[in-house]
């Protein structure tokens, strides 16, 4: 079975806004499971836990700074 791509480009969108000095792909790795994880919860299921939606990239690849 093939698994479903999913559109991260907000995951991009974050890590070129940090700068320089670091390898957004292996950066995007690490936690990609986690995003995904997120990104599949609904709207009220993230705001019960203190989360937007375009939000998700940067909580989840903010740790990683």
């Amino acid at each position: 079975m093939k698994q479903a791509r999913h559109d991260t480009t907000d995951i991009d969108w974050y890590l070129s806004s940090i700068g320089f000095g670091c390898n957004p792909a292996a950066m995007k790795r690490a936690f990609l499971a986690e995003y995904l994880r997120l990104h599949a919860l609904s709207d009220e299921a993230l705001l019960a836990r203190g989360l937007r939606r375009e939000l998700i990239a940067e909580r989840v690849y903010s740790r990683l700074l």
